[in-house]
Parts: structure tokens; C-alpha cells; sequence
């Protein structure tokens, strides 16, 4: 991420300053700050691969470029009968961390969804997606090997905000910004995985259902694109 070059002169209660007096927005504080969180509206021509579009994509162990491309700017899956993934690679990722994208289309046959905690060494996470939107399913994949965490026979509606949360050991399924109660046990406890980057999922192969507006970034930066609350930076009183 870029910074404005006179960022040095600015001290930290400058900027919350200028944000409580509306000369600036959080997320525009955050830009100053050069830290996550980081988005794709996946603008490019489709069947354009996802590492194409972006270098800082990157396909999971075992995957292949082609597993998720641009279609109509959105992601879509296009491998069939297959777990499959990307994680971004461009920024580093706390412990702690979050990602989430709208749901624009619904349809076929495609399972479809975020994931965190995203393994560089083995196709490796928590996954939080929906079958075509229904059906919506928590998960844990192994070096490959899926784990179903809870299932739920709820169904996503067209642009509805999907999200996935890592907390410490607690990993938690979010439909626009809410616990999603449909999946018996949602939030889980976990501990296979304390760290790793933040991506998309997939299983199954259909242009019918895509996502789009990814975000991801650490729970306690600010996010832009909605589906939780909005948390910002709290100063002690006097500072600096």
C-alpha cells in the first residue's frame, strides 16, 4: 500500500483529529497509516486467471491457475469436483484476521467462499462457503482432506455479505455482519492453525454463482466494503 510522503510530519492525533472534524475518513486514515485492510472488485476481462489478474494471488498446494478466475468481474470457480483455493499474498496477515465478499449471483451447482488462516505449505484453512448459496457450510481443510465443522440447510440471498472470522481459537461463520445461527455450533472452537493469509474457496465448477468486493485484513483495522462492525483507532485522552 502507498503512503503520502508528508505522513512523517502528522502525528497520530493529528490524523484522529482530522477525522473527528470530517476532514477525513477512517478508511483514508488507514491509507495514511499503510495497513490493511486490502480489496478486489476483480475488474478484468473474463477467464482471466486469478494470479494473472493479481500477482499477489496465489492457488493453494495441489491447485492449478485456472481454479478460480474473473467472470463478468466477479470470481468464479472453474474446476469441477474439486477443493480448491486461493490466498493473497501481498500483505501479512495478524493471527487475528477476517475475510469477505458479497454474494452477487447465486445459481448452479458451485460451492463457493472465503477462507482464513490459509496454509502456504499445504492446502490448509477455514472455510466458511455456500453450495449456489445454499446449504452454507463451516469447514477446516487438512493438506486436502475437508472436515466439516456445521452445516446448515439456510440459504444466501444475492448480495448478501459472507465473512469468516479467526479470533484466537474461535473461528465464526458471518451473514451481513451476524453470526450465522443456521449452522449448528457456529462460532467452533479450533486450534490447528494459528496464523496464515486470507482467501477465497471453492469446490465444483459453475459461472452461475460469484462473488465479488473481496475484503480481508486484521480484526482490529478498519474495513470498508460492510458485513461487521467498524472498528477504528482509539487514543488515550491526551495523546499525543
Amino acid at each position: 500500500h502507498d503512503t503520502i510522503g508528508y505522513l512523517p510530519m502528522l502525528t497520530i492525533g493529528a490524523i484522529c483529529a482530522m477525522i473527528g472534524g470530517g476532514l477525513i475518513t477512517p478508511e483514508a486514515a488507514c491509507v495514511l497509516f499503510g495497513v490493511l485492510p486490502v480489496t478486489d472488485a476483480f475488474t478484468d476481462a473474463d477467464s482471466t486467471n486469478l494470479d494473472a489478474h493479481n500477482a499477489n494471488w496465489v492457488f493453494m498446494t495441489g491447485g492449478s491457475s485456472d481454479d478460480i478466475r474473473v467472470y463478468i468481474n466477479a470470481a468464479v470457480n472453474t474446476v469441477i469436483n474439486a477443493q480448491r483455493g486461493y490466498r493473497w499474498t501481498g500483505d501479512t496477515f495478524d493471527s487475528n484476521h477476517y475475510s469477505l465478499a458479497i454474494a452477487t449471483v447465486l445459481g448452479g451447482g458451485t460451492k463457493l467462499g472465503v477462507a482464513v488462516r490459509m496454509q502456504a505449505a499445504s492446502h490448509s484453512l477455514y472455510g466458511y462457503y455456500g453450495n449456489s448459496g445454499a446449504n452454507p457450510e463451516m469447514f477446516r481443510m487438512d493438506s486436502g482432506t475437508k472436515v466439516s465443522l456445521g452445516t446448515s440447510t439456510g440459504v444466501w440471498a444475492t448480495n448478501d455479505a459472507v465473512r469468516i472470522n479467526a479470533d484466537g481459537s474461535t473461528i465464526t461463520g458471518l451473514l451481513n455482519g451476524v453470526t450465522d445461527s443456521t449452522i449448528s455450533g457456529n462460532p467452533f472452537t479450533d486450534t490447528n492453525y494459528t496464523g496464515g493469509s486470507a482467501g477465497l474457496t471453492t469446490n465444483n465448477s459453475e459461472l452461475s454463482m460469484r462473488l465479488d468486493n473481496w475484503e480481508a485484513g486484521n480484526l482490529a483495522v478498519a474495513e470498508t466494503a460492510g458485513g461487521g462492525p467498524r472498528t477504528f483507532f482509539a487514543m488515550p485522552v491526551g495523546f499525543p
